[in-house]
């Protein structure tokens, strides 16, 4: 019988159940759809940079948290092949695998962008099952759980003592509409038991985004917890931001290296970033409403020139690129809509997109948009002879601040950002060493 026989042959006995009317759950076809847009997901890290704001902090045998300023820090990381690798922003030409070369201190973990994603979904090695219908951050969702032996994972624990293999379990949730990964944990298992490490876990967000004309899911945030044997533990938060294709040449050098060839295709030329220090007057164009999706762009526009030491930088008119980071409706005592916005490239006269790095400093004071806003709460208190006591207690409410994100909240009726909303930004430099 010949190969093609062979071939119609499985075809036609593959295709049998689904003549006899089976069908497929859709919990099977969720994680089809889930693993091709994590593979998407895979391809587009290994040609891109990100920028990762780091926060630390360490917990002490007594239960009191520690941090200081050295353990919030940011640096950049790109995917080359199945490794991770870290820099300074600004330093792309000195790429290095273990990120603690670079900072030297405190907990430094890697794999939160493309190693455990690869383990769950694309070496073919992890055991999945459906855990059932959740809600994840307020939003419907489909979890599953999954494990990997640790001969399969090539995850490595690692302490000042030494470092061993280990395993992973863990679950993932995905949107039941679009299959678009929402979140990733990891647990490590078969841990020895005389190691320093007694227990690690990380979760890691996703959100869509653009890149270029390709909407892309990334991650936004990761959250890592070391307990070690001796009773304390390390908290590591990152936030990642400001992700934009890489520009290569023929070889990259990493570290003290040798140049490895045949580095990431040539993006288009990444122009230089927009300086620190420039007030930035924009007008956004672009209405943020409840309805808007989470990496949706936007656009603004210069209101004024931005100058610096008698020279214009940005000039009045030129058009800026954002992106939606994060969006919540909520009562904040009225209805209020919370947005977060990142700013991602400059147009300038010359006609390039440059980066651009800023936080927001103020807002139109006649819109209905605040910076920060207060919860007044009341409370009735009994007392003898039948009188009452009111009093009255009142919360300032903050969005979570990111390096490089504005956040606000909207108070329309609408919820809808006023037409033509005036903004002030400030341009800074990520912070590094």
């Amino acid at each position: 019988m010949t190969i093609p026989a062979i071939g119609a042959i499985l075809a036609i006995s593959l295709l049998c159940p689904y003549m006899a009317g089976q069908q497929v759950a859709p919990e099977v076809l969720a994680l089809a759809r889930a693993s091709r847009l994590a593979r998407e997901t895979v391809d587009t890290l290994a040609n891109c940079v990100c920028l990762e704001s780091v926060t630390r902090s360490r917990i002490d045998t007594k239960g009191k948290a520690k941090q200081s300023e050295r353990d919030a820090l940011q640096i950049e990381v790109t995917t080359i092949g199945d490794r991770e690798w870290f820099s300074w922003p600004g330093r792309e030409n000195a790429f290095v695998e273990d990120p603690s070369a670079l900072v030297g201190f405190g907990l430094m973990n890697t794999g939160q962008t493309t190693s455990t994603l690869k383990t769950v979904f694309l070496d073919g090695f992890a055991m999945r099952t459906f855990h059932g219908a959740v809600t994840f951050r307020a939003r419907p969702a489909l979890q599953f759980d999954y494990s990997v032996s640790s001969i399969f994972t090539h995850y490595r624990l690692s302490s000042p003592g030494g470092s061993v293999a280990a395993g992973m379990k863990g679950s993932f949730r995905i949107d039941p509409q679009t299959a678009e990964l929402l979140a990733l944990s990891s647990e490590a298992t078969e841990i020895p038991p005389e190691f320093e490490i007694r227990s690690t876990s990380t979760e890691v967000v996703y959100a869509p985004m653009y890149l270029g004309d390709r909407r892309v899911v990334l991650p936004q945030s990761a959250t890592t917890v070391v307990e070690y044997s001796k009773g304390t533990v390390s908290v590591n938060r990152v936030e990642f931001s400001h992700c934009r294709p890489y520009s290569s040449t023929s070889s990259i050098k990493f570290g003290d290296a040798p140049a490895v060839e045949s580095a990431p295709p040539p993006a288009p030329r990444q122009e230089q970033p927009i300086p620190g220090g420039l007030p930035l007057s924009l007008r956004l164009t672009t209405p943020v409403t409840a309805r808007t999706a989470v990496g949706e762009r936007i656009s603004l526009i210069m209101e004024a020139d931005a100058r610096s030491h008698g020279d214009t930088i940005i000039g009045k008119g030129a058009k800026v690129q954002g992106r939606v980071r994060w969006l919540e409706a909520s009562t904040c005592p009225s209805p209020c809509l919370a947005v977060a916005i990142e700013l991602l490239t400059v147009t300038t006269a010359d006609g390039n997109a440059h980066p651009v790095y800023a936080s927001l400093r103020q807002v139109a004071p006649e819109a209905k948009v605040r910076l920060d806003i207060s919860k007044v709460t009341q409370t009735n208190t009994e007392l003898p002879f039948g009188l009452r006591r009111m009093e009255s207690s009142s919360l300032s409410i903050e969005i979570p601040q990111i390096p490089g994100v504005g956040s606000f909240f909207v108070l329309t009726p609408d919820l809808t950002t006023p037409p033509d909303l005036l903004m002030t930004w400030w341009t800074e430099t990520p912070r590094h060493p």
